[in-house]
């Protein structure tokens, strides 16, 4: 019996449609090997887990390549990432990292202006850097109107 691969959690990402899997000679078409079929297999834990382990290795420094400082001169607060992550988790990032702006050649970004004088608590940050890599947050009373203005920019 075959196994059934796992629908694409995000539509319009991934290999593409079935047409241009066979174009590629790709796992659905009759590939170099000559074979007529193929299956495709998937692993649905595969990529939580993945986004879980590049979380864990950003908590731990690794890997990083852009900073980012949140607060005023002086008072900042620095957190380390991965571009890649964060330029795929919003749209805020991805032209600000690309090459064109400072930023990107700094490997550093400034995030001020808050509505809090000192900037968003640091726990605040933490969880929503921390959704930008697993998807998954922890909103409260307390922090609801920081997470908005973070999730704003």
């Amino acid at each position: 019996m075959a196994a059934a691969a796992a629908p694409h959690p995000h539509p319009g990402v991934g290999p593409g449609p079935p047409a241009a899997e066979a174009e590629r000679g790709g796992p659905r078409g009759g590939g170099a090997d000559g074979e007529a079929e193929a299956e495709e297999f998937g692993c649905p834990a595969h990529c939580s887990d993945l986004a879980w382990r590049q979380n864990e290795q950003r908590r731990q420094g690794l890997y990083c390549d852009i900073t980012l400082a949140f607060g005023g001169a002086g008072a900042a607060r620095e957190y380390r990432a991965h571009r890649s992550v964060l330029a795929a988790a919003t749209e805020y990032f991805t032209p600000l990292l690309s090459g064109g702006f400072a930023e990107s050649r700094s490997g550093r970004v400034e995030l001020q202006k808050w509505s809090s004088e000192g900037g968003p608590d640091p726990e605040t940050v933490e969880a929503v850097v921390g959704f930008m890599y697993t998807g998954t947050i922890r909103v409260s009373p307390g922090n609801v109107h920081e997470v908005l203005e973070m999730a704003d920019r």
